[in-house]
């Protein structure tokens, strides 16, 4: 799809965008919020040991 609209090219970025917004409409997803949830208790249990 990039072949057709060279680098710089309104199009591109457009495309580009839409690309990433795509992708980030399927999260946070449940592995995401486990991921942040272990975290958090890493940082809160290494911050409440000091």
């Amino acid at each position: 799809m990039f072949e057709k609209y060279p680098f710089g090219n309104t199009e591109t970025r457009i495309l580009s965008e839409c690309c990433l917004l795509s992708g980030s409409a399927r999260h946070p997803n449940d592995e995401d919020l486990a991921k942040v949830e272990t975290f958090a208790r890493v940082m809160y249990q290494h911050l409440k040991d000091q």
